[in-house]
This record gives structure tokens, C-alpha cells and sequence, in this order.
């Protein structure tokens, strides 16, 4: 019907009906829209994931969470041209969206991968995530996240927290 009436159907459209299907516990539906978004040519961009991987969150769904996580991976390692890729930034917005809905499973299995990216660039996120951890009352995460933030090099000029060493941050913690 809608390709009769000329009516396009992007990626975000396609993300908001593969969510919906997955918060109705209808997985093989998402699965299947998923199918039909890559027959008409369209791939799942990195912002379908999030959106997906977001619902999983506020959901509690970590079986399916990890499915998706994995498709993620694995288109990443089909094609060296997808703009689908798995970076510290990505992690890090995730880590936000599990802080807030308090799904503490799939926040460490977050931080496991974010440990073993290549975080060097984002001290000051690593920051404001260890502090939201510590309103969840999630020290040891907050106390990773600080060791985290004190192996990346960053210079004074660069620094917010001039004159205070991370590691400061991390024995307060503790």
C-alpha cells in the first residue's frame, strides 16, 4: 500500500517500528522488519541501534540486548565501508541510557567494552558517568570509570579540572 502511494520510509521509521515491536515482547516482528528495512536496500544505521538498543535498555532485555549489540559487531566486520561502528562515544551514551533506567547487567557489560576501546579522547564523559554511577549508589563502576579517565592523556590546557589530579577523584571514591 505504501509503495503504491509513493510514500519513502526511512531508517528512523524503520527504527520506531522495530522498537515498538521489541517493547511488545514481539521479537521475531522486529526480526522481521529488520529483514524487510534490508530488502528495500536500507541498512540499520548506528542511530537505528541506539534507538533499539535504548528500548532493550529501559526495557531490562539482555538477552536481546546482547543479540543487537552483536548484529552491530558483525556488520561492522562485514564491510570496511559501514558507518555502523562501535566506538568509546557510542559506549558512552549507552552507559547514560542504563544510569538512568537503573539496568545495571548491561551497564557492566558496557563497561567491559568500553574498556577495551580506545577511550582516550573522552576524559570529561568518563567523569559525569562516574558521578551518575555514584547516584545509583554504583561505586566500583564510579571508581573504573575514574581509573579510566586518569590513563587518558590529556594535557593541563585541555584539562576542566586544572590543579585537581583524576586520581584524586578515584581515592575519594574509594
Amino acid at each position: 500500500m505504501l509503495k503504491e502511494r509513493n510514500v519513502s520510509i526511512d531508517e528512523d521509521i524503520f527504527a520506531a517500528l522495530i522498537v515498538c515491536q521489541l517493547k511488545l515482547g514481539n521479537d521475531k516482528g522486529a526480526n522481521d522488519i529488520i529483514q524487510i528495512m534490508k530488502e528495500r536496500g536500507l541498512q540499520p544505521t548506528i542511530s537505528t541501534y541506539k534507538e533499539i538498543l535504548t528500548a532493550l535498555i529501559s526495557e531490562h532485555k539482555l538477552e536481546q540486548f546482547e543479540y543487537y549489540f552483536s548484529q552491530i559487531e558483525s556488520q561492522q566486520r562485514q564491510t570496511s565501508s559501514s558507518t555502523v561502528y562501535i566506538d568509546a562515544h557510542f559506549i558512552i551514551i549507552l552507559l547514560g541510557q542504563c544510569i538512568s533506567y537503573k539496568e545495571r547487567p548491561i551497564f557492566d557489560l558496557l563497561l567491559n567494552t568500553l574498556k577495551e576501546l580506545d577511550h582516550k579522547r573522552i576524559p570529561n564523559n568518563l567523569f559525569n558517568l562516574a558521578v551518575q554511577c555514584v547516584t545509583n549508589g554504583w561505586h566500583e563502576s564510579a571508581i573504573d570509570l575514574l581509573q579510566m579517565q586518569s590513563e587518558t592523556e590529556v594535557s593541563d590546557e585541555e584539562s576542566p579540572y586544572q590543579g585537581i589530579h583524576e586520581r584524586h577523584w578515584v581515592v575519594f571514591f574509594k
